[in-house]
């Protein structure tokens, strides 16, 4: 599994998004290339590349004409990798919107109608080595060039690509669905905590506000309490803690402190609660992830891309099976890396 974070302009929902124009032609040159007898005809079907880095997808095409007739198209098509979307935040999501969830606007019917149809793309094929290739690069109408994004992407070390094939089609439509109504519940959960971490859309947690409030009031009830102004004829210098009770005898000011104190307490409560609930639902995400594991891959090499959407520079982390250690190779410069550091540099965001 090669996580690719390169340069790439999402393909076009009118094409098949499984092939690229160029895939034929750069497994029939490598295959010539690798091929024992070079004078004779590669073997681009069953050749060695194509069993270690080309499947074999199932596409299925549902549309109806405008009469209400409904369609439905069988093909097979030829991958070299997956294409994620950098929207879909992570790599099964990337895959189920692009692949389960595909939509091809102005599609012509066999009676010429122009409808929108969904497409499916199920494996039938599975290649030895797959590659994955993040979509960071988009055409951005307001600049009128290609922009780079830097959004966080992120995915596993170990991956389970049962709920993609062909074969296990039902199962996987049914854990998608279960998988999407988890994923609901988690963005609301996310969207009501973010009203407690940033109050108001003023970049300040709700809690801290409150409590850093109550510490506020509580100087304001020292003892020691002094007016402070010391300075010169240009400036005088104040403290906070020295402002004064504003005309408001102690008992009152404790009762305000009393009372952002158990406002601060339902926060804390909520805000924890909120949590809990969030990470029980992340375990149940992942452990559905992982509920339909016979065919795995392990994560080998990330390519990741330094700069801009039209300049920059690449640089690989390969993960060396004998040691157990990550390597990252930086053009003649390769060194050891620590797990950490090479999914956070691959992550992005």
């Amino acid at each position: 599994e090669g996580l690719q974070h390169d340069l790439s302009i999402p393909p076009s929902p009118k094409k098949d998004i499984g092939k690229s124009p160029s895939t034929d032609l750069s497994m029939s040159s490598l295959e010539k290339t690798f091929s024992v007898n070079l004078d004779a005809t590669p073997n681009v079907e069953n050749g060695a590349i194509a069993k270690h880095f080309f499947g074999k997808f199932l596409v299925l095409t549902n549309a109806e004409e405008m009469d209400g007739t409904k369609i439905s198209l069988t093909s097979e098509s030829t991958f070299g990798n997956i294409m994620l979307n950098l929207i879909s935040k992570d790599l099964y999501s990337g895959w189920e919107d692009n692949y389960l969830q595909n939509k091809i606007e102005d599609f012509r019917t066999p009676t010429g109608d122009m409808v929108t149809a969904n497409q499916e793309f199920w494996i039938t094929k599975l290649p030895s080595i797959l590659l994955f290739q993040v979509q960071r690069v988009i055409f951005n109408k307001e600049i009128g060039g290609l922009e780079k994004l830097n959004r966080k992407f992120e995915f596993e070390k170990e991956i389970f690509v049962d709920r993609f094939m062909h074969e296990n089609r039902e199962e996987g439509i049914k854990l998608m669905q279960k998988i999407a109504q988890l994923k609901k519940e988690i963005a609301l959960l996310e969207k009501s905590l973010e009203k407690y971490k940033n109050y108001d859309s003023s970049g300040l947690d709700l809690g801290k506000v409150l409590v850093i409030a109550q510490d506020f009031l509580k100087s304001q009830l020292a003892d020691n309490f002094q007016k402070v102004d010391a300075g010169n004829d240009r400036v005088v210098y104040h403290d906070p803690s020295s402002i004064g009770r504003m005309g408001k005898n102690p008992k009152e000011i404790n009762g305000s402190i009393d009372l952002l104190s158990l406002y601060q307490a339902k926060v804390q409560d909520e805000v924890k609660t909120m949590e809990n609930q969030l990470e029980e639902l992340k375990k149940q995400v992942t452990a559905a992830n992982k509920s339909m594991s016979k065919n795995s891959y392990s994560l080998h090499a990330v390519l990741v891309h330094d700069g801009y959407a039209e300049s920059g520079h690449y640089y690989a982390f390969i993960f060396d099976q004998d040691t157990r250690k990550w390597r990252r190779y930086n053009d003649c410069i390769i060194s050891e890396e620590i797990e950490e550091n090479v999914f956070k540099e691959s992550f992005g965001g």
